[in-house]
């Protein structure tokens, strides 16, 4: 399932108010203790990450000339 910013701030409020049952995205979670909404929290903020992170692109090459010999 992808994650969305919207899933992430359903959760922290879920968290914030103390409530165990969250909505994400098309289906409605129960979690069983705060630690494990913490556990995913933190897969949801993980996955977020690596989707909007880019592969920084090189600035500069390094060419070498020699005479061939």
């Amino acid at each position: 399932m992808a994650f969305t910013q919207v899933d992430l701030d359903n959760l922290n409020s879920a968290i914030a108010s103390g409530k165990r049952r969250v909505r994400l995205g098309q289906r409605e979670v129960e979690y069983h203790s705060i630690e494990q909404m913490l556990k995913a929290k933190d897969a949801i903020q993980e996955e977020l990450n690596r989707s909007t992170s880019t592969i920084p692109r090189p600035r500069s090459y390094l060419s070498r000339t020699g005479k061939g010999l």
